[in-house]
């Protein structure tokens, strides 16, 4: 499974990226058929958070390392070499820019 992903470079620059997360098939929770499973990985501290129609997320690098999962709506990220990604229900951005410049969320187009 590929995984979007915003990373900085060498000169404080956020820019997307992708990884792989690889799964295997596993009788994770019989009596329910086997599915496709990755490795889990530790998390200190979850919660929800909820982007209000027009929310102006101006340029900052992210608080924490964390996985942002769409729910409803959709929101839009820019990335310090100016590309931008628009992602809505369903989809999901690991953030890992907790330096340097940081991304802008949105600029009033999240709905």
């Amino acid at each position: 499974m590929k995984v979007i992903r915003i990373v900085v470079d060498g000169q404080g620059r956020s820019l997307f990226g992708e990884t792989d997360v690889k799964t295997e098939l596993k009788n994770f929770a019989p009596p329910a058929a086997p599915l496709s499973v990755s490795d889990f990985q530790p998390a200190s501290q979850w919660g929800f958070l909820s982007l209000p129609v027009g929310w102006d997320g101006s340029w900052h690098p992210t608080p924490t390392r964390q996985l942002i999962v769409c729910l409803p709506g959709q929101f839009e990220i820019t990335v310090g070499n100016g590309q931008s990604r628009r992602f809505g229900p369903g989809e999901m951005v690991l953030m890992e820019d907790t330096q340097g410049q940081g991304s802008c969320y949105g600029g009033g187009r999240i709905t």
